[in-house]
């Protein structure tokens, strides 16, 4: 799902730009070499989550295995769709297969209602474990959280399968002159509401309702326990807020990375100005079509790494244990 998916909707308003491809400028330069920085650096980092997850037992609670679900969703982009993004954008002739193109289109919606669909849950099972601290485990076990995982790669599997075809008279994929594209209004309006904008107005009425409660378990430790059971009830408390803080930054640097996105596909696909004018912009399309989105897939491992100290201590002890090797 890119921005260049939706240039029948806008190609009287770039018929005077120059391709990407022909016009070798700093732009295309640039795009060029932070496309590689992002297949590398999401690549390992994402390899670091799951090996670290594999390896360290401590990891292998029910809700750390949502995490390592947003890994896999990430580490497909890096491994399957950026490079093949690379490869059109340097490429003269680009990529010929309509087979491929179906691939790779496949991958790339797969991953991102994966993604999403993962961090709406994980936003639900903070809420379980913050508004329902004695009963979560039994709420959320090994067993069920797999059930989960499963419900969410079969729903993001449906999805993707959904933006293959055509309909309403449109092209569904096919190769443009600028490579891979989809013409599909009735897919890129539901795909914006349902896999973006519904599912970040509950991520953050969760997290909201999540700040609340805490607010009202620290005040009820206060009053109403002994002084050795708040200092416990606090510590579990604070180790909670963490996690939560960490996920809520993690849903925030997704609204940042595919927020412009969807905002600018589902006004551009529903012919909303001014918007729609923005696509005429050279910087606008690399930034939102190419930069930030895949640019997600390198944020999360670096929050892990900055704001939670068990991810840290195990990504040190990877790379030590790959060193000594």
């Amino acid at each position: 799902m890119r921005l260049s998916n939706i240039s029948e909707f806008v190609a009287a308003n770039q018929s005077n730009q120059t391709s990407f491809k022909t016009e070798k400028n700093e732009l295309w330069y640039t795009r060029a070499v932070l496309t590689i920085l992002i297949i590398i650096l999401s690549t390992l980092g994402n390899l670091m989550v799951l090996a670290a997850m594999w390896i360290e037992k401590r990891f292998r609670q029910p809700n750390k295995y949502f995490i390592a679900c947003l890994a896999s969703a990430d580490l497909l982009n890096a491994v399957f769709y950026n490079p093949f993004v690379l490869y059109e954008h340097i490429s003269e002739t680009g990529i010929t297969s309509i087979h491929l193109c179906r691939f790779f289109m496949w991958i790339n919606i797969f991953a991102e209602s994966a993604s999403i669909n993962t961090l709406t849950w994980i936003s639900y099972d903070r809420y379980l474990k913050i508004s329902k601290p004695l009963q979560y485990n039994v709420l959320m076990t090994t067993q069920k959280s797999l059930i989960v995982i499963t419900i969410i790669w079969t729903i993001s599997t449906a999805y993707g399968t959904f933006g293959m075809f055509a309909y309403s008279g449109s092209r569904g994929i096919y190769i443009s002159s600028q490579g891979c594209a989809i013409q599909n209004p009735i897919f890129f309006t539901v795909s914006a509401i349902s896999a973006f904008f519904l599912p970040t107005v509950i991520t953050l009425i969760m997290y909201t309702r999540i700040l609340f409660i805490a607010h009202r378990r620290r005040k009820r430790a206060n009053v109403f326990l002994g002084e050795y059971h708040v200092k416990n009830h606090r510590n579990s408390l604070h180790e909670d807020i963490r996690n939560i803080r960490m996920m809520a930054i993690v849903v925030g640097a997704f609204i940042f990375c595919w927020g412009p996105f969807f905002v600018l596909t589902f006004f551009s696909v529903n012919k909303v100005r001014p918007l729609e004018y923005a696509l005429e912009y050279d910087i606008i399309v690399v930034v939102t079509r190419h930069i930030l989105p895949p640019l997600n897939s390198i944020c999360n491992p670096i929050i892990y790494a900055c704001f939670d100290q068990k991810y840290r201590e195990a990504f040190k002890h990877l790379v030590n244990r790959i060193l000594c090797r």
